[in-house]
């Protein structure tokens, strides 16, 4: 017992932080491995079992404080490195925008005449790894059926655009907009343990954060919060009535929030002054309805307008009204006509249903996203993808097909596992920590953890499909997913493609032909990726177009046959690559800043670690790489206790 005891506690110092906490029978191991069975007699005194089988159970001594999580994150770079079509451009800042278009369009001719002169193909092969997935459009309630437009199955053009921008963005240093990466909100919170979110009560001292009552109305189109009275109703029977609003015939409301333990009472509004609007930004409202983490009611689809026509009166231009509680600030706006005077104006912050609702937080997703990311400096992704308004995009991603001699390989018809990925609320997964490793939230002064990936999962035919446990979740299909080694082939078409941008596309499907000792570069396509599902691994050809030959003659002769003149060469991918890569030092040492390079490399390290398909081989990946579920295993507060995810290279290491 006592060796036992021993190398649990080594597993543990090494593994890092860890509760010595006994854990009950049948609980996950979260990385460690499992205890050999104990002596029967020494199993009863330390809470060991036997089961209604009369086998006996076995069960983890520790577990750690270790996060896991089916995905991890590339870190950001320091800078967009510029493509070489940016130094073509030159505009003063004070241009107009009419100007600006066609200075870009014409910067644009001028770098295809001189150094757009690679024209050609990538020719890759796809060769599944673990189950996948691609839906289709089909009207079908009750199952989604693989994309096959002709009855056939393909990989669209579409997946492999998507796949192809987004390493590209990581392997060139591309940039991150709003509105085209990510979109910039404010996301909702509702944590009792969070100090601001504690202040946010009907009797704060703090008039920013005092949440009031009223009424959420309509006016033409926009919207407003009419302050209201509220206090709060004794009844232990009627408080836990299920989530919603009575209203009452003197327009007054009384407002549910669904069960909880103890509770003793439910909230009563009443008394709105119609004539005091306080506006809601549309932001606010924006805001709101993209809160797609909202369990409780949504007061866009509870109008009550109906039960107040009898009490609005003469106030005929509202056509929308529900009560609920809101916070109302202050913005300070200068005077028309004299810089030096401000008024102040007050707005509605944010609103919900019930009076602990979930918050905005003060900052949004935009203000963890390093500015000097943000810029205008064109980068490989907007060269070659295209860029709205100004030039089309030189690349064509072709449908790829099966070219297995036998028929594809399905497996049988099943819902999957519904997927427990968190949502980028939980912060502890999607920003940085601080430099002492404590977690940070969207308020805090931090950044974001970078471009989030997904392990793979050497999963076995079965493994993806719904448990009998697992809940079935509102709308969720049956899908028929291809096995592992079904074979696909397709095209990547570019035109007029300098070779620095021909090696950064290389790049992107280059990766296992780097000497990295024992990587094994694999991607990812398709859904459930989080459950191990859309592993391929991608074979790549390079071919380039004669130019010259194929316009001195259009059609060839062969026997007598006239055919279009396809005269292409195969060159090397490893070429471009390096040519690719000799840019970037060119870049990195004109800044003459070694930790922009630094930090690069590190982004590149972490890709290759997350692509690698021998992580799999590891003993426990899958439960190591497994979403945390904590209704499944009650035991689990990790996610409850708001655990930092650790990087991906610390991640390997750690297991």
């Amino acid at each position: 017992m006592g060796s036992i005891m021993a190398e649990a506690f080594k597993k543990a110092r090494d593994v890092g932080n860890t509760s010595h906490k006994e854990v009950k029978r049948g609980a996950s191991n979260y990385g460690l491995k499992n205890d050999k069975k104990f002596d029967k007699k020494k199993a009863k005194h330390n809470g060991n079992y036997k089961n209604k089988a009369g086998k006996q159970e076995t069960f983890t001594r520790f577990i750690t404080k270790m996060a896991t999580a089916p995905y991890n994150f590339v870190t950001l770079p320091d800078m967009i490195v510029p493509a070489p079509l940016n130094l073509f451009i030159d505009i003063d800042a004070s241009t107009d925008e009419k100007t600006k278009v066609e200075v870009y369009q014409q910067a644009y001719k001028d770098y295809m005449t001189e150094q757009g002169k690679l024209s050609g193909r990538l020719e890759l092969t796809f060769t599944t790894e673990t189950p996948l997935f691609i839906g289709g459009k089909n009207d079908d309630d009750e199952n989604d059926y693989f994309y096959a437009p002709n009855g056939n199955p393909v990989i669209p053009g579409s997946t492999v655009r998507g796949l192809t921008k987004n390493l590209l963005k990581i392997i060139s240093c591309g940039a991150m907009r709003r509105d085209e990466d990510f979109n910039d909100q404010k996301l909702y919170y509702r944590d009792f343990r969070n100090e601001n979110y504690k202040r946010y009560r009907l009797d704060s001292a703090e008039s920013d954060y005092r949440i009031e009552p009223g009424y959420l109305i309509r006016v033409k189109g926009d919207y407003f919060v009419c302050p209201a009275q509220a206090e709060p109703i004794f009844d232990t029977t009627k408080c836990n009535k299920g989530m919603g609003i009575d209203m009452r015939e003197d327009g007054a409301a009384d407002i549910f929030t669904g069960y909880m333990k103890n509770k003793k009472t439910y909230m009563y509004i009443y008394n709105p002054d119609w004539n005091v609007r306080i506006r809601v930004p549309n932001e606010v409202v924006a805001e709101y309805r993209a809160d797609k983490n909202r369990k409780g009611l949504d007061l866009f689809e509870n109008n009550k307008i109906d039960f107040l026509k009898n009490v609005l009166g003469n106030e005929k231009d509202i056509d929308f009204a529900v009560p609920c509680f809101y916070v109302a600030k202050y913005v300070a706006k200068h005077v028309a006509g004299d810089a030096a005077k401000e008024e102040y104006y007050k707005y509605v912050a944010h609103f919900g249903h019930g009076r602990y609702y979930r918050v905005s937080y003060e900052k949004s997703i935009g203000e963890h996203v390093p500015n000097s990311l943000q810029g205008k400096v064109i980068d490989f992704a907007e060269a070659l993808f295209g860029a709205k308004k100004l030039w089309a995009s030189r690349l064509i991603f072709e449908d790829a097909r099966l070219i297995s001699e036998t028929d594809p390989i399905f497996l049988e018809k099943a819902y999957c596992h519904p997927l427990m990925t968190p949502k980028p609320t939980s912060f502890q997964f999607y920003l940085q920590p601080d430099e002492k490793g404590n977690v940070q939230n969207w308020d805090g002064n931090t950044n974001i953890r970078g471009y989030k990936l997904y392990w793979h999962q050497n999963i076995k035919e079965h493994e993806w499909k719904k448990s009998a446990d697992d809940p079935l979740v509102d709308k969720m299909k049956k899908i028929k997913p291809l096995d592992k080694n079904n074979c696909f082939k397709g095209n990547i078409r570019f035109a007029n493609l300098s070779e620095i941008e021909l090696g950064a596309l290389c790049k992107v499907f280059g990766l296992n032909n780097e000497k990295i000792v024992g990587k094994e570069i694999v991607y990812k396509l398709g859904r459930g990726k989080a459950l191990g599902m859309g592993s391929v691994r991608i074979h790549t050809k390079l071919f380039l177009e004669k130019t010259e030959e194929r316009y001195q003659t259009l059609f060839e002769q062969n026997d007598n046959i006239s055919r279009w003149n396809e005269t292409e060469e195969s060159a090397e991918i490893k070429k471009y690559c390096g040519i690719f890569n000799e840019y970037l030092k060119t870049i990195f040492n004109k800044l003459g800043d070694e930790q922009t390079q630094k930090k690069y490399e590190l982004g590149m390290s972490e890709l290759r670690t997350i692509m690698d398909w021998k992580q799999t081989e590891k003993e426990g990946w899958k439960n190591k790489t497994a979403m945390m579920n904590p209704t499944r295993d009650k035991s689990d507060r990790r996610l409850r206790d708001r655990v930092v995810l650790d990087d991906a290279l610390t991640f390997v290491k750690r297991n």
